[in-house]
């Protein structure tokens, strides 16, 4: 009925996707795309490091060749 769509007895919570999520990381410019960097589990400072230097410089790299 009109004005009743967020009474509780007409909202029923759910959960999309099962609830999994995907983590990524990656970058772009005008020029194009870098690296798309997907992360299982928990990220922490020391998997963001790596992540910065495995993905990161060498897109910078090429991206800056592409401009």
């Amino acid at each position: 009925q009109p004005g009743e769509e967020y009474k509780g007895r007409c909202v029923l919570p759910t959960v999309k996707h099962g609830g999994v999520s995907v983590m990524v990381w990656g970058c772009m410019s005008a020029a194009s795309t870098g690296e798309l960097q997907f992360i299982e589990g928990t990220m922490n400072a020391s998997m963001y490091c790596d992540i910065l230097k495995q993905s990161m410089i060498p897109s910078i790299q090429r991206l800056s060749r592409k401009a």
